[in-house]
């Protein structure tokens, strides 16, 4: 299925939309210009009075006379009249489509201090500009469109009532995709499902993150063709919907069916063409690139899911803020764990322990019958070429298996038709991409048939590795071609042939993450429409968060990375060879799994989490599996939950009930069941998880789960007896970050209940079915606290503001603030107590830390010579 999902964002700083944060940026300063010289600012049509110096005489001189050579003499030049001088123009009298009319606003207006109407503002225009990507295409093509637009919307009625589609995305021989307005999505539905509920340290997290109200959501709208197998469209639903909260995965919102019609509802990714962007990625780009795919692929391939067509076209990849999503699901299918009666392969279907199946032991086949076959084949080699071919009426048993995939991307196994395939076939298909990246050339492989392309992969890997390959899945290779070698070649060998100058740093493209000059859009997950999702085409349900809005000129980031020295760069090179070599394995079973390719050197990131710990598992699996089960007679995912001391079973749908890595899942997370091993779990994590929003751990009692040695100081007794407001700065995006902002802000304000303990602050929003908050909770460790002020305003109540230094991932940005009001007389004991807490945790932490410095050892006079263990000098009058 090769459904194509394009959406055009100029990259070029002189063709930014009239959204672009830049944009107003540069008003802005136009206008600071204005009001710092007045209303007579020189322009380029201005006179140059005042400016009577020799250059500008002879410049004009000059001009002069190049105009006297064209028999054209230039005009007396004029001052710009001032805008009171205008003639008035009645505009009534010659405009007839006064409301299609866009009217600046007046250059007075740019002085007002309204940053929220400037952060609207600015939201307003970036989802104008994702409104009207149809009008920028060529009249023609604008007009087929629209049609086909208007055939869906009779073909499908009820799809007007609640999405508004604006343009086409693509097409293809199954399929078309189009852009359209959720006109439902603050008001109708339920998202929690599709959303998922990725934590805030997961390059996924967001996915999770829910649209702020009011603000226009974009989907994608997939219209199948009614000429496709009805089979193939059900198939395609059902992966979709057990792939739900799968990471970098675009998610299922929802499909239906009108007659003959089916159409499916998955979030907009935005993205670019791979062709415009492959040659100039840097390799910290092909790393973001490759983190996102592998962590899709081994989310998919725990569900017994191959997606079969693995290709630049199926991965929506945004290169500016490094993160993509796998779409189009047409071509999966469901690993067979069966083994087949005639051609059985000599290796096992996939298992939990061996993903890509194993080597049967030598009981389980014949290996007489295998050696005659081996010397068989390798008779045929040496015959001449008159004896080549196949016989015309051949007898032999047929060999069914699926051969689904694009030409170019479909392993050995596919070709050879394996009858017991694995999610190896993917892990192939991205090791083809990552070929692309290295030699600088796409396409590389373009057989035309199964045979051609065998032959053009023992080209590379020899005839020797070919024949073991084909031994592996009971089949031989036999070939007469004499440019087939032996051993072939490694594919580093072949790399550096395609591309000489691979151990050469690309110079960084300002354009493409992670050297992005200027952030051009908004955090994904943040922003008013979704990214291309990509960490993680995007959805969350734990954490939420408002709009990333920007008021200010768009700064040029200070935290780009330095460009890669030669050592480095051939340093990841020779990782990405590596790598290279185990995804491109012509053995199946010997290639690397996606899990093994994030664990790998090349795509390893020490200052992250392991992934492992961010690993969404599939229903029924994780720490809480054991209360989750499948209905035997309705066939419905259900969880355990206690309800009052009672155990109760609850429906849910796909994409709920997901435990991630070693932590629960959302039903879960708040039972007193886990109260002892969550706490004892968060006590041994990192100290990224005591400080995130929305991912405090709760009990029964909607109270804070305490951590090891942790003891509650105070608390208040009333849901709504606090208030808590937070602004959080935008962070441009860094060298290993996920996702990046645009500057700006986002504030969010809710009340609840707050909790000090002897480490951390810790505040929690009451329940509420109806209406979800801003934010639910946030976990500040006492040692994070930067600084306090207490603010006694002339109006209003007193606050305190807390100025807190963030953990990576964990939601918050430096330079975040809290401001904490109380709503009865509690403020001035907090603060007492607060301070009072603070100064003895850095107390007890730094006399911990003089406690466990390793103090160097000495020898007595007495201990034999040379058995001194010190590793510093003697200190003075030391005699040893």
């Amino acid at each position: 299925m090769a459904t194509v999902l394009l959406s055009q964002h100029s990259s070029n700083p002189l063709e930014v939309g009239s959204s672009d944060a830049r944009n107003k940026a540069y008003h802005q300063e136009y206008i600071s210009a204005q009001n710092t010289n007045g209303h007579f600012t020189l322009t380029s049509e201005d006179g140059h009075h005042g400016l009577d110096r020799p250059e500008m005489v002879q410049y004009h001189n000059h001009l002069a006379r190049l105009y006297s050579k064209q028999g054209v003499v230039p005009s007396t030049i004029k001052r710009k009249p001032h805008p009171d001088e205008l003639p008035v123009v009645n505009f009534d009298e010659s405009m007839e489509y006064a409301d299609d009319m866009h009217f600046e606003t007046p250059h007075d207006m740019g002085t007002l201090d309204d940053d929220d109407a400037d952060e609207e503002d600015v939201d307003a225009d970036g989802e104008t500009d994702e409104e009207k990507t149809l009008f920028l295409k060529p009249p023609e093509e604008q007009q087929e469109i629209q049609l086909e637009i208007a055939n869906l919307s009779n073909a499908v009625p009820s799809l007007s009532e609640d999405y508004a589609i604006i343009d086409r995305l693509g097409t293809g021989t199954f399929s078309s995709v189009y852009k359209a307005v959720d006109l439902a999505y603050h008001s109708k539905w339920d998202n929690t499902a599709w959303h998922g509920s990725h934590p805030p340290i997961s390059s996924a997290h967001y996915q999770s993150v829910p649209y702020h109200p009011g603000s226009k959501v974009f989907v994608a709208i997939k219209r199948i063709y009614v000429t496709s197998n009805p089979e193939r469209i059900r198939n395609e639903i059902s992966i979709m919907e057990d792939c739900r909260g799968c990471r970098h995965t675009s998610q299922l919102i929802t499909a239906f069916r009108h007659r003959d019609q089916v159409v499916a509802i998955m979030p907009y990714s935005r993205n670019e063409d791979f062709r415009d962007y492959y040659k100039d990625l840097s390799m910290a780009g092909i790393k973001a690139y490759f983190r996102c795919m592998f962590r899709s692929l081994r989310d998919i391939h725990a569900r017994g899911i191959i997606h079969r067509d693995v290709k630049p076209a199926n991965f929506l990849f945004d290169p500016r803020t490094g993160i993509g999503a796998m779409c189009d699901f047409g071509l999966a299918s469901r690993m067979d764990g069966s083994t087949p009666v005639h051609g059985a392969c000599l290796h096992t279907s996939a298992t939990r322990e061996h993903p890509h199946g194993k080597i049967r032991g030598r009981n389980e086949y014949d290996v007489d019958l295998l050696k005659k076959m081996q010397k068989e084949a390798r008779q045929k080699s040496s015959w001449p070429s008159d004896r080549v071919g196949y016989p015309d009426k051949d007898t032999r048993p047929l060999s069914k298996a699926n051969r689904a995939g694009t030409r170019g991307f479909r392993a050995p196994e596919v070709l050879l038709k394996c009858s017991q395939q694995t999610g190896a076939i993917d892990v192939w298909s991205a090791g083809m991409i990552l070929l692309f990246f290295l030699t600088g050339k796409f396409p590389l492989l373009q057989s035309s048939d199964d045979i051609e392309a065998l032959m053009e992969i023992a080209t590379i890997v020899g005839r020797q590795k070919m024949e073991k390959t084909a031994i592996l899945h009971s089949r031989t290779f036999a070939t007469n071609v004499p440019s087939i070698s032996q051993e072939g070649m490694s594919w580093r060998e072949f790399v550096e042939k395609q591309n000489p100058n691979i151990f050469k740093p690309r110079t960084p493209d300002p354009r493409y993450y992670p050297y992005n000059n200027f952030v051009t859009h908004n955090t994904p997950g943040t922003s008013s429409h979704p990214p291309p999702s990509s960490s993680s085409s995007y959805s969350y349900r734990q954490p939420s968060s408002s709009r990333s809005r920007s008021t200010t000129p768009t700064p040029i980031r200070a935290d780009i990375p330095a460009p890669p020295t030669t050592d480095s760069h051939r340093a990841d090179v020779e990782a990405a060879f590596s790598l290279l070599a185990e995804v491109m394995h012509p053995e199946s079973t010997r290639r690397i799994t996606p899990r093994g390719a994030l664990y790998h050197p090349f795509l390893a990131d020490p200052s992250e989490p392991e992934d492992d710990e961010l690993f969404p598992h599939p229903f029924g699996e994780g720490v809480c599996g054991k209360w989750h089960f499948v209905d035997p007679v309705t066939e419905e995912q259900c969880v355990i939950v206690h309800d009052g001391g009672k155990e109760q079973a609850r429906r849910v749908v796909a994409g709920e009930g997901m435990a991630i890595g070693s932590w629960p899942c959302e039903f879960h997370r708040k039972e007193s069941e886990f109260d002892y091993e969550v706490s004892t779990l968060i006590g041994q994590t990192k100290h990224i998880y005591t400080m995130a929003l929305d991912w405090t751990m709760l009990d029964a009692r909607h109270h804070p789960i305490p951590l090891r040695d942790e003891t509650t100081i105070m608390s208040t007794d009333r849901d709504s007896q606090v208030e808590f407001s937070l602004t959080i700065p935008d962070a441009p995006p860094s060298g290993t970050a996920a996702t990046g902002g645009n500057g700006g802000v986002k504030r969010m304000k809710e009340r609840g209940r707050l909790w000090m303990t002897n480490q951390r602050l810790i505040f929690i929003t009451p329940k509420d079915d109806k209406m979800k908050p801003s934010f639910e909770s946030l976990s500040v460790p006492l040692d994070a606290v930067l600084s306090s002020k207490f603010e006694q305003p002339y109006f209003g109540a007193n606050y305190l503001v807390l100025d807190v230094k963030p953990s990576t991932g964990g939601g918050l940005t430096d330079g975040t603030s809290i401001e904490i009001r109380f709503y009865d007389r509690g403020l001035f004991e907090f603060v007492s107590v607060l301070e009072k807490t603070r100064e003895r945790l850095v107390f007890m932490r730094r006399q911990a830390m003089e406690d466990d410095e390793n103090l160097p050892a000495y020898t007595s006079s007495g201990s034999a010579a040379g058995s001194s263990t010190s590793y510093a000098d003697t200190p003075p009058g030391y005699d040893a």
